[in-house]
């Protein structure tokens, strides 16, 4: 055999392996690339844990989620409903205006600098949560427990606070003007250092401990 036919033969003893499925010759099969969390659409992200920073979630229904340790920094959550939902050691650093959290677990949160006019907390639990400088103007809060919460410089202007319990928490330079506070339990809370306006602290409930506005200790 010459030169050329044994080249020959050796090119189609090459192309008929290559031609025979799972060959030597075959590339490996190709896998589907994994998204990354960025590249998941914000819907997509929604869990424990969850990083939706910048995500629009206005008007939707979140009711009963587990959203425990999700930052919502920046978000887009007017009018969102999250009745029921755990949201514990969340962030909502957000706009939050006319939001719905009756009854949703905020333990922990993170409401820092949040924008919370009008929104529902019915019933819900915000112990040992940092609102510092929160705006909760004319939102409803009745019956939701804020006790040892940080509420430094909030804005309650309006708001409906009857039956809420306020014990430990500190309103340093916070504004209670036209609040309405029948019924709330402010034990071993410093009412002197924030203000009330026309707001009676008077319709307060419990308040063993508490320094009145006059500074007097409640006994």
């Amino acid at each position: 055999m010459n030169f050329l036919g044994a080249a020959a033969l050796a090119t189609g003893l090459v192309a008929g392996c290559g031609g025979i499925s799972g060959g030597y010759g075959d590339p490996p099969p190709s896998e589907s690339p994994i998204p990354s969390a960025q590249e998941l659409t914000c819907d997509e992200r929604l869990g424990p844990g969850a990083d939706l920073e910048s995500c629009s979630f206005r008007g939707d229904d979140l009711s009963g989620s587990d959203l425990s340790g999700a930052d919502f920094a920046y978000a887009d959550l007017y009018g969102t409903k999250f009745g029921g939902a755990n949201l514990q050691d969340a962030v909502l650093y957000a706009n939050a205006s006319f939001a719905d959290f009756s009854g949703a677990d905020m333990s922990g949160a993170s409401l820092k600098d949040g924008l919370f006019t009008e929104a529902v907390f019915a019933g819900a639990k915000l112990i040992n949560v940092n609102a510092y400088n929160a705006s909760f103007y004319k939102a409803h809060l009745k019956g939701a427990d804020l006790s040892g919460t940080d509420l430094t410089g909030c804005v309650f202007i309006g708001a409906d606070l009857r039956g809420v319990n306020l014990d430990g928490a500190i309103i340093l330079n916070a504004n209670f003007s036209g609040a309405n506070l029948k019924g709330a339990s402010v034990k071993g809370v410093d009412l002197s250092v924030a203000y009330f306006g026309p707001a009676s602290v008077n319709q307060a409930g419990a308040a063993t401990g508490a320094t009145m506005p006059d500074g007097t200790i409640h006994k």
